[in-house]
Parts: structure tokens; sequence; C-alpha cells
């Protein structure tokens, strides 16, 4: 006779289910092979030109090119595209071009590319140019319209980035040249990620925030006028965190702007001391590079608060952007938010090629199935 078993009634973690996304490695172009569409953005920055060069001269064939172009410095992206074009031009037959700043016409071209496609497919999508809300829009495109494929994610980093020029001032003392930015054209939901908007329900974010104080704000304020208020009380705060030397002064200043942002004028040390007394439920810490966690700490935020308007801002690393765009890929219940600026400081933005990464979905439709799973009923069997 056989020991009797007990059932045991669990509810699926963000944890659980995201402990199975594929780890982030260093870029093997030999692991790529050929490839049936390639996604990219021409951006200004010299690494925009990296990974279609390794392209190039590895000698892989790419069925497609699609490319994401910007309205946002259009003069300094188009000289970088002068260069960029003869490149993914030897490499494939087909170029398709869209606005990279126009989510409904990004929907539109990858559907127009992908629809039917099934398993044995490849898309490789490089985000080293790309901005967030075009990272986010393409990942949502894929991921709905092609969820059979074999899906990469390449990325190089830049070998410098700008910094202010006084790294001892406040946020709030920074110019338009410390931030390599300038104004703000546009705040706005995508419209691929709106969310589940209810009356009468108070709202929660996930930001994940970067170097521009004003930026953060405008966002902010799509969910509250009185957002100091809400900075405090109804934001999780996702500070980027690195080992890398010479960028461990941005967790400080982060957390300086945030602490900036509820409203507190105090200096540098104070700032951070005030950012790090907050509860948990407002703040955590993640790896700059980590996008699985910032996709582990979204699910949570969406399972923690079910019923309130959530929401989520994006203006952090890329690879925290990939996180957070896969969440959303599996919860119609967030809404995604952005704030573009007028203008970017291209000469002093970044500078050279860094390290390269490739993550790769080899089943995408089964990461997605897993992210699915969080907050779901499972039944578990154990020894009596």
């Amino acid at each position: 006779m056989t020991d009797p078993k007990c059932c045991r009634v669990e509810k699926v973690s963000a944890a659980k289910a995201c402990e199975n996304l594929p780890e982030k490695e260093q870029w093997d172009i030999a692991s790529l092979g050929d490839v049936d569409l390639l996604i990219l953005a021409a951006g200004f920055e010299d690494r925009a030109l990296a990974l279609p060069s390794d392209i190039q001269s590895a000698g892989l064939e790419v069925g497609c090119v699609f490319v994401g172009r910007y309205e946002t410095n259009s003069e300094d992206n188009d000289k970088k595209y002068s260069v960029l074009k003869p490149i993914i031009e030897s490499i494939s037959p087909e170029i398709k071009e869209a606005n990279a700043d126009a989510p409904d016409e990004i929907l539109a071209a990858i559907k127009s590319l992908v629809s039917g496609w099934s398993e044995g497919r490849r898309v490789v999508f490089d985000i080293s140019s790309a901005s967030s809300p075009f990272i986010c829009t393409v990942i949502g495109a894929v991921c709905d319209l092609a969820p059979e494929v074999s899906f990469t994610i390449v990325y190089s980093e830049a070998e410098s980035y700008a910094e202010p020029t006084d790294l001892n001032s406040s946020p709030d003392e920074w110019t338009d040249e410390d931030v390599a930015e300038a104004g703000i054209s546009l705040v706005d939901v995508n419209p691929i990620f709106r969310g589940a908007h209810k009356d009468n329900s108070q709202s929660y974010v996930v930001a994940f925030p970067g170097m521009s104080k004003q930026r953060m704000a405008c966002c902010l304020s799509h969910f509250s006028e009185e957002f100091e208020r809400f900075a405090r009380f109804n934001v999780k705060w996702v500070v980027p965190v690195t080992d890398h030397e010479k960028h461990l002064w941005r967790r400080d200043k982060i957390a300086e702007s945030i602490v900036g942002l509820m409203g507190e004028s105090c200096g540098h040390d104070l700032a951070v001391e005030r950012f790090k007394e907050l509860p948990n439920e407002n703040r955590v810490e993640c790896d700059i590079q980590d996008y699985a966690s910032a996709t582990k700490t979204l699910l949570e935020a969406a399972s923690q608060n079910l019923g309130k308007n959530l929401g989520v801002i994006m203006l952090g690393s890329k690879l925290h952007t990939v996180g957070a765009a896969l969440a959303l890929c599996v919860t119609s219940e967030i809404t995604s938010v952005y704030a573009r600026p007028k203008e970017f400081f291209a000469e002093g933005y970044s500078s050279g090629v860094g390290k390269k990464w490739m993550i790769i979905f080899r089943s995408l439709s089964s990461t997605l199935a897993e992210l699915r799973s969080c907050g779901s009923l499972v039944l578990r069997l154990e020894e009596g």
C-alpha cells in the first residue's frame, strides 16, 4: 500500500514565474546563425553600428532589416545612418523603415513582416540605440504577433557615458548638458500598453528612474497632480545599482533626485539616508543589467496591488526596460507612460563601443506562458 498524499494549494509567485528566464550571455555571433528579421534603431551613438558590423563581418544572411527612425535629433541620426545603411544593405535584400517615435506605426510594420510566422523563424532585436518606448513597443509586438519564433535580444554597451561636470553637485543644479538632454516634447501612454483604468481607484506606479529628474516629474504628473505626495506613498522606486566603480555615484544621485521629487530639499548625504528609510514596498535596488529582476519586480507589484490603477515608468537602463516590457506582455492591467525629450546632446551622450551581450529566448511562447502563471493557483502533492 502506498503512502497517502496530501494536497496543498499554492499561488505561483513572481520569483517562481521568472526562474527560467534565460541568462544574459556574452555576445557570440557564432551561435546566432542566419536571421529572418533584424530589428534595430537608427540612433546617433557609436554603438549603433557595432552589432550590424559584426553580422556583416561574419557573412550572415538576414531576410529583412526593420529600422526605427527617430524624429528627435534627426540631423545627428541621419549622419550616423549614412554609415549604417550601407552595412545593412550588404547583409539583407530588404529594408523596411518606420517612425521609431510612433508605436502604432511600429506595430503595423512588424505585423506586416511577421504575421503567420511559426516555430523555426529567428528574430533578432538590437537594442543598442533603442529608446525605452521603442524597446517596449517592439517586444510587445513580437510577443503578441509572433510568439512561436526564436527571439534574441542583442545589446552593445557604450565605452563611456555622459556625466555631470561636477559629480558633487545636486541634481537640481545640473544643466541640460549635464544630463545630455533638454526639454520635454511629449508625455504620453504607449498605445499598446494602455492598461485598465478604474474610476475612483488608487494609483500605484513602478518607476525605473534615470538621470533626468524633469522627465520623471512629467511622468508622475500623468498619474497625479500632487506628484510630490504620490512619489512618496504610491511609487515603487527601482533604483539601478552596479559594481562598476566608475558608475557607483549614479545610484546615490538618483536617490537624491527621488527625494527631491518628494518635495524635500536637503543635502546629498541626508537625501540618500532619507531614501534608504523608505519602506520596502516603496523602494528596491536592482542591478542595472539584471533584466529578470525587473520583470519580477513589476509582476510582484501587479499581483500585490490588485484593484488599483497600475502604471510603469521606464527611464532607466535598456535591460531594465526589456524586463519590464516582458511583464507588460503578460498582463493587461499596467499603463506604460513615457516622456520624450525635445533634444539629446548627441556629442556628449556616449562614445565608443563597450561589452556586447545577448539574451536568447529559444521558445518565446514557453517563456510567456511561465510569466503568465504568476498569481495563478496550483495544486502541490506532498507525502502524507
